[in-house]
């Protein structure tokens, strides 16, 4: 029985509640107020629990009826609620009571004495006085570094000990107790991690991990999170050498322990993020870093962007610095996760309305891995639609902001999609409003700077697609901005510009719906997009620029564009071929 008014006064005294409910075996008297004595509980004679958390008896003598309980044998005494243990005007010596009023209770089996003023020798009287006591339980008391061979003593002495409380504290819903025992594990390794053994670390680790992942407390899950994040031991080269197999379940292990938090969301973020970097960090340092530790981290990482991506915190940096130091193998690998891209574009997409800096610096991140992605990963992004769908509503927001850069990332998103795709995605995507609100955004005349003249050139290849594949109904306003582009284009340096595909050029050149127009332009876009310094022209480069001229100049050349371009074409296979571009 556990009593929810907890106050006794003259009208309802607590020898009243043992008389009204003789054939109590478990009570349970917490913080009870008003307690003057015990007096009463002796007629309870099927007691065998009592839990008195908290309760300061005014007197002492209050306590020796305890000694008529033949059957009681588990007795909670601890300070549970006291948040200040080391204050002794708040804490409570209930077992110098207990010890001055002669108790006996010659069956008891379990005491808690936790978070009390209990003092060594006291404990060891008491343990004298009750010969069938098996476990006593002393979390944060002064009793810390005490053993007693007679009993299992749960305290701070050992890391074998400190498992013990935690999970003994956690088991029982034992909050404070839980989080005094984190902390104690904390110190411990800020201070003698480095006499400790490995065995010894990984007893303190697997009770953290435990605490994360099994408290039902939102602070004491916190506090598991804390200690990963500031203790010094896991700073250390040796926590990175030495337990580079447990990091993936510590890494798993405070990453469910975060999901379930509903409080101290904004400091525990801080913490995981802090987290992964320094894992992600020591590897620049020539130590190698697990396929699978990486993925975790990045997949985690990917995840809690997704999940209040306005709080980013250092969410970006983690996954932006990988590529600097890890192997080219697991640097493709991620490249080709398809997963990790989509959940790339749905993060990009949740940022698109609220933060451009991070959004742009996602979007910088996508572009970088899709230069390595493989044609088999882009033909799985797009299998479902749902990425050219999130880059289709980016377009349409960022129309409206003056954010230039973004708007040629998702230009050669369009463009590297484009030729894996199908027609009918094509026509969905590109086909209606997508097109119109990018030539709104994009000047295709009177370029300004390098930098307009390389979104004019990327939007134009789109567009050029668009009217050979004849998959778009805006024909005669995409045929005016193509020649827009083609009288405006200059001799300008584009730096940045991504290699056209091969599959692009097919098809503007050989659709039955190709335009003089849309070849003029495949021309000019070929000669900027396969043009690299260092390498030998053998006069292909001033052919290229004669063909695509004349073809400016004579609108009814029609035949002959097409004839050169296969020429183009067969050229560079023959360069390709030569430099092994």
């Amino acid at each position: 029985m556990q009593i929810k008014h907890k106050e006794f006064n003259e009208r309802f005294q607590f020898s009243n509640l043992c008389d009204m409910f003789p054939n109590l075996c478990y009570l349970d008297i917490s913080s009870a107020k008003g307690l003057s004595t015990l007096n009463g509980i002796k007629h309870l004679k099927n007691l065998r629990k009592l839990v008195m958390s908290d309760v300061k008896l005014r007197d002492i003598d209050g306590y020796k009826e305890l000694s008529e309980l033949k059957n009681l044998k588990v007795l909670d005494v601890s300070g549970e609620g006291r948040f200040y243990i080391s204050d002794p005007l708040v804490t409570i010596p209930v077992i110098r009571h207990l010890l001055t009023a002669e108790v006996r209770m010659e069956s008891l089996e379990f005491l808690d004495c936790s978070m009390t003023s209990v003092q060594e020798h006291e404990l060891r009287e008491f343990v004298e006085h009750h010969p069938k006591l098996k476990t006593a339980v002393a979390i944060s008391t002064a009793c810390d570094n005490l053993s007693i061979p007679t009993i299992d003593l749960l305290n701070f002495i050992s890391p074998t000990s400190f498992a013990k409380c935690l999970k003994y504290a956690i088991t029982n819903e034992r909050n404070n107790s839980a989080q005094m025992c984190i902390k104690g594990i904390s110190k411990k390794l800020d201070r003698i991690h480095d006499r400790l053994d490995d065995t010894e670390i990984s007893k303190f680790i697997n009770a953290l991990c435990y605490a994360s992942r099994e408290s039902k407390d939102q602070k004491t899950k916190y506090w598991a999170i804390k200690c990963f994040h500031e203790s010094i031991f896991f700073q250390t080269e040796r926590f990175f050498s030495s337990f580079s197999l447990e990091i993936p379940r510590i890494v798993e292990s405070i990453s469910i322990s975060y999901d379930n938090l509903k409080q101290f969301c904004t400091h525990a973020r801080h913490c995981l993020w802090s987290i992964f970097n320094r894992i992600l960090g020591f590897f620049r340092f020539g130590s190698t870093l697990q396929e699978r530790l990486f993925n975790l981290t990045v997949e985690k990482t990917l995840k809690l962007l997704c999940q209040r991506p306005r709080n980013d915190g250092g969410g970006t940096q983690i996954l932006q610095t990988p590529g600097r130091f890890i192997s080219v193998d697991l640097y493709t690998a991620m490249c080709n996760d398809t997963k990790v891209i989509k959940w790339l574009f749905a993060f990009a997409n949740k940022l698109a309305r609220w933060e451009s800096s991070f959004y742009q610096r996602i979007i910088e991140l996508i572009v970088s891995l899709m230069k390595e992605a493989s044609e088999k990963t882009l033909k799985l992004l797009v299998s479902n639609g749902q990425i050219v769908e999130n880059c289709v509503e980016q377009i349409m927001i960022i129309s409206d902001l003056p954010t230039k850069d973004t708007q040629k990332h998702l230009l050669h998103f369009l463009l590297v999609f484009a030729p894996v795709m199908s027609d009918e995605q094509l026509e969905n995507c590109y086909g209606g409003e997508t097109v119109t609100r990018l030539m709104g955004v994009i000047n295709t005349k009177e370029f300004r700077n390098p930098f307009e003249e390389t979104r004019a050139l990327l939007l134009c290849s789109i567009l050029s697609l668009l009217l050979a594949k004849n998959l778009t109904n805006h024909r005669e306003y995409i045929n005016m901005k193509i020649k827009e582009f083609g009288n405006g284009w200059g001799q300008l340096n584009i730096p940045g510009c991504h290699e056209m595909s091969g599959k692009v050029m097919n098809a503007l050149v050989n659709s039955i719906h190709s335009t003089d127009d849309s070849i003029c332009c495949c021309l000019i876009l070929l000669s900027t997009f396969i043009y690299t310094e260092g390498y030998e022209a053998d006069g292909f480069w001033n052919f290229m620029k004669t063909t695509s001229e004349g073809i400016r100049d004579n609108q009814s050349m029609a035949e002959y564009a097409r004839n050169a371009a296969e020429a183009v074409l067969y050229e560079m296979g023959r360069i390709e071929k030569k430099y092994k571009i």
